[in-house]
Parts: C-alpha cells; structure tokens; sequence
C-alpha cells in the first residue's frame, strides 16, 4: 500500500520511520537542551519551521510557491535568533529573582 505524494509512491513504512525518526530527534534537543534553557526554544522552532519551509514550495502549487518558501524560512532563523536574545534577560532577571527569594 503506498500514497502518491508529490509525484512519487511512498509506502507508509517509509512515512511512519522518518515521523519515528523525528520524534526520537526532537526528544533528544528536548532533554539535552530545552529542559535546562527554555530561552532557546523560538530558535528552535525557526530552524525547525525553516527546514521545512522550502520543501513545501517544491511542488509549486502556484507561480510564487518556491520563493515564498525559501524567503520565509530566510525569515524564520532570525526571528527565532531576535527573539531568543530579548528572553535572555527576562529569564535571567526571573531567575535572579527566585534566587534572592530562596535565599
């Protein structure tokens, strides 16, 4: 049993190993990273949203598809960057303040 997507037959075993794959993957930035520095997280999902961006201009589904994607995920990495450094401070100004308090 297959799916047409994009012109080509791919077999829900194929489907079902790369959404395993990136399950694995984003678990992993999870408890490396993203448990310990919240502050990273709209980075993060720029460059994941960035990734992907383009691959849906691909099929061009209207004359301006593929560069829209690609001009959008030019975008997305640096707000993600923008805004991971203006909550920088906040989550430093939070966590100065819950120390004091324990303290």
């Amino acid at each position: 049993m297959s799916m047409i997507v994009t012109g080509r037959a791919v077999s829900i075993d194929l489907w079902l190993d790369t959404a395993a794959a990136n399950s694995d993957l984003m678990l992993i930035v999870y408890v490396l990273v993203l448990r310990h520095d919240l502050t990273v997280l709209p980075l993060t999902l720029g460059i994941s949203a960035a990734t992907g961006a383009p691959a849906n201009g691909i099929p061009q589904a209207y004359p301006g598809a593929l560069p829209a994607g690609v001009l959008a995920a030019g975008m997305l990495v640096p707000v993600g960057w923008w805004l991971t450094g203006r909550f920088r401070p906040i989550a430093a100004a939070h966590a100065a303040e819950s120390a004091g308090a324990k303290g």
